[in-house]
């Protein structure tokens, strides 16, 4: 059984597992999903993005957490709020972000 964060009618919210990196490299390679995003993410930015997931949830709590159907147990994507502190004007912040396969 996975342990979810946060629950809704229908979707689990999760901390990430490398068992996650095909489905969401599948939805990240998606025309559709990606239609307004500069390039596609290979499968090692895939792990990386995993990586830097799980190491946000353990330092703030919080991350863009892989959202599940609760109906079924299929991650269909990501749902949450990430921790940017990359230099720009308006950083450090938290931003809010989702990525859903179509």
């Amino acid at each position: 059984m996975l342990e979810y964060d946060i629950i809704t009618p229908r979707l689990g919210l999760r901390n990430w597992s490398s068992h996650d990196a095909t489905v969401f490299y599948n939805i990240s390679n998606d025309k559709d999903v990606m239609q307004y995003f500069a390039y596609f993410l290979s499968m090692d930015q895939v792990n990386d993005f995993i990586d830097r997931m799980q190491r946000n949830y353990t330092e703030h709590g919080y991350c863009y957490f892989a959202a599940d159907l609760l109906e079924t147990g299929e991650c269909i994507g990501m749902i949450g709020m990430l921790f940017q502190d990359f230099e720009s004007e308006y950083t450090p912040n938290t931003d809010i972000g989702w990525r859903l396969g179509s």
